[in-house]
């Protein structure tokens, strides 16, 4: 009788058990597709980068990254690439991103993917391949052609001008990099960075040193560019010069938007252009 009895226990605890494994909600795994086969337009709509270029970056990333203890079933380099391209492309959260069908990987994956890439953007030997100032007289005079056959810009080699980019606020407490000093006159936190680019939209030079309360003039007068300008200039070279907004000093280096040099309608047609492809990379 105790041995039928204790079947019996036994017999109840596993249907209860089993009831309660039915009762679970299953776990739901997030099937990865392949991005390239998407069609091209696809492709770029959703990474901002065609095809070979994303290719280019992720063998880049083999090549610098490359770890021999890594785990084989950690996230290969295509995936943690356009991971983080997905990032920059949307500027969502880590969480959206990291449910996208094309990509499925959880939020903590995301957030070792925007590491590794970011570290990776952020050595010298990528990210001086990508954007770098002209490094010759050459150089800076292809750069004057195209802009004054393009615009009708005498003399100029690119435009320069600052934006600021949202932080999450600093703490408090922080004697060397206090909170206030990050809040802009937008009343947010934030860097200022100082871009130049070519008359092609191409960026040329990354000054992101200085926080949102700082001034793009002061910003532009502790530019490692400017020296390079005003030593152009008094070797003579004085017909090197780079498109400015208000927002900056006047220099023997800049060209405001309002000088008379620049005729409106050229100046209109330039900053129509760079404007739509704004807005055409918010899409």
């Amino acid at each position: 009788m105790d041995l039928q009895r204790l079947i019996n226990w036994n017999a109840v605890e596993l249907l209860e058990n089993a009831e309660i494994l039915e009762e679970r909600p299953r776990r739901i795994y997030n099937r990865q597709r392949d991005p390239f086969e998407l069609n091209d337009d696809q492709f770029i709509r959703l990474f901002r980068l065609n095809k070979d270029l994303a290719t280019n970056i992720i063998n880049l990333f083999d090549e610098l990254h490359d770890n021999p203890h890594r785990r084989s079933s950690a996230l290969t380099s295509e995936t943690k690439v356009l991971t983080a391209l997905r990032f920059y492309a949307s500027g969502s959260y880590q969480m959206d991103v990291g449910y996208n069908y094309q990509l499925a990987c959880s939020q903590p994956s995301v957030s070792r993917c925007l590491r590794d890439v970011n570290s990776l953007l952020n050595n010298p030997v990528m990210f001086n391949e990508w954007v770098h100032f002209p490094r010759s007289i050459p150089e800076l005079e292809s750069l004057r052609n195209r802009f004054y056959t393009d615009y009708g810009f005498p003399g100029v080699c690119g435009c320069v001008d600052c934006t600021h980019i949202a932080i999450v606020p600093p703490s408090r407490h922080d004697n060397v990099y206090p909170e206030h000093v990050y809040v802009n006159r937008k009343g947010y936190h934030s860097f200022n960075v100082q871009l130049i680019c070519d008359s092609g939209m191409k960026i040329i030079h990354v000054n992101a040193k200085y926080p949102g309360s700082s001034h793009n003039s002061f910003i532009w007068n502790n530019s490692n560019v400017l020296p390079l300008f005003q030593t152009l200039h008094a070797r003579g070279h004085d017909q090197f010069h780079l498109l400015e907004n208000l927002l900056y000093m006047y220099g023997i280096n800049c060209i405001s938007v309002c000088d008379s040099t620049c005729t409106s309608s050229v100046y209109r047609g330039f900053w129509l252009r760079l404007t739509t492809m704004a807005f055409d990379t918010n899409t």
